[in-house]
């Protein structure tokens, strides 16, 4: 897990820096009383950074964090396609079409 401090709220100096779907990286940011908490990660390396809001802290109310489970929170992937296939019984074999051959696996 990571915390780091945001002056700016948005830690877009790190978009070049690919953080998982299931990164815990946080940034923080002061606004005056308050400290915001707010989630970063990437659904993948070739997409853009994404911000949510995550926690706050007060000297009054003390920490507040979200109840929402972490995989509930990123289940938007924002159109991300994945590819997949399935196998029924060995010898398992795949067939990419780009590369124009047979792989066993």
């Amino acid at each position: 897990m990571w915390l780091v401090h945001d002056e700016d709220g948005s830690l877009q100096s790190a978009d070049d820096i690919y953080l998982p779907i299931d990164s815990q990286v946080y940034g923080f940011q002061s606004n005056g009383d308050t400290v915001e908490i707010y989630e970063v990660y990437k659904v993948s390396a070739g997409t853009s950074l994404i911000s949510l809001p995550y926690a706050t802290w007060n000297g009054l109310q003390g920490l507040n964090i979200s109840d929402t489970p972490l995989v509930e929170r990123r289940k938007d992937l924002r159109g991300h396609i994945f590819t997949g296939q399935t196998v029924f019984e060995p010898p398992y074999v795949s067939f990419d079409p780009s590369l124009e051959s047979v792989q066993k696996i």
